[in-house]
């Protein structure tokens, strides 16, 4: 008899709440890998612009001035990322 059994992607804040369950530090390393590859997704389509035209970002492969608006690289960078998070940088 076969069983259908619906998997769901866990986080490692999912684990930390739950004692029965224990991860290792590199379980934990990967789980938090997965999130960061999953929002790096969610934010890597459409053309992003700086929120006030007056300032700047620079960084290595990538940068933003004025009003211009650019596709993110393949793979961002966490304080490309972070700054998009926080709102310095918005979808144009």
């Amino acid at each position: 008899m076969a069983t259908n059994k619906k998997t769901t992607a866990a986080s490692a804040k999912d684990f930390e709440s739950n004692e029965e369950v224990k991860l290792n530090d590199a379980e934990k390393d990967a789980l938090e890998k997965q999130e960061a590859s999953a929002q790096n997704k969610e934010t890597s389509s459409g053309k992003y612009k700086l929120a006030n035209p007056d300032s700047s970002y620079q960084e290595p492969g990538f940068t933003l001035v004025g009003d211009q608006e650019k596709e993110l690289p393949e793979d961002p960078s966490n304080d490309l990322i972070a700054r998009i998070q926080s709102g310095f940088i918005v979808k144009a």
